[in-house]
């Protein structure tokens, strides 16, 4: 009987769609190997482009996505907030050597399901990949130690502030000021040196971590919560 529940639990925990995302092409296809070895009848399908992974995305559905953190198009944080506005059940796995503990703690805030180190090798993703998979997270200690801290920063006037779907990251706050003083999208790209779509995207960000669906709400949000002063009138 047990066996039979194992069984059933594989099956239903088994990706039907992958995507690999890195630009090294020894690493992925590594990954991709490794990939169709343990899910040999999943389509798998590998990018080397923030901006190609997106794009998939939007048109087909992704089970499972296992991407490095520094590749060309969009940044990491953006590809992780694009792809879960898209697909939202798609579970994320950051698996990338050159990572700070802060980035890993606002990737795994915006939605992904893990970071793991390129040092811990195939051995420690194969770990990561069962719990991901059965529904848990993962983080390395000094990772979920700056989550902690950043929520004391939060708590004690820091610079990032927990909202109740993740931290709202410093240039997430200078968007929201900006929203706050009415200025357009076009503007904000042009003075913080971002393309327009990538400050659409930020702002959906911003709207999902505060749980409302437009800027008048977010603003409102925002003064309620003080992360904005209100704007007077001339």
């Amino acid at each position: 009987m047990k066996k039979e529940t194992d069984a059933r639990q594989a099956i239903a925990h088994t990706p039907k769609s992958i995507v690999i995302a890195d630009d090294h092409p020894f690493v992925g296809d590594y990954l991709k190997r490794f990939c169709a070895e343990r899910w040999p009848h999943a389509d798998i399908h590998l990018h080397c482009n923030y901006t190609h992974i997106v794009e998939f995305a939007r048109k087909s559905p992704v089970d499972l996505l296992i991407m490095d953190y520094a590749m060309p198009g969009l940044d990491a944080l953006e590809a992780v907030n694009a792809v879960l506005e898209s697909r939202p059940e798609t579970k994320i796995i950051v698996f990338s050597g050159a990572v700070t503990a802060r980035n890993a703690a606002e990737i795994l805030a915006a939605g992904a399901c893990a970071y793991v180190s390129k040092a811990a090798g195939v051995e420690g993703l194969e770990k990561v990949v069962d719990l991901v998979m059965l529904g848990e997270t993962y983080a390395p200690a000094s990772v979920v130690t700056e989550m902690l801290d950043a929520v004391h920063r939060a708590e004690t006037g820091g610079n990032v502030i927990e909202t109740e779907k993740g931290l709202l990251s410093d240039r997430e706050r200078r968007i929201l000021n900006r929203l706050a003083a009415g200025d357009s999208n076009k503007m904000i790209a042009n003075d913080m040196g971002l393309s327009e779509s990538s400050v659409k995207q930020l702002v959906r960000t911003i709207f999902r971590k505060l749980s409302v669906k437009n800027r008048a709400q977010a603003v409102a949000e925002a003064l309620r919560l003080g992360l904005v002063e209100a704007v007077s009138e001339a």
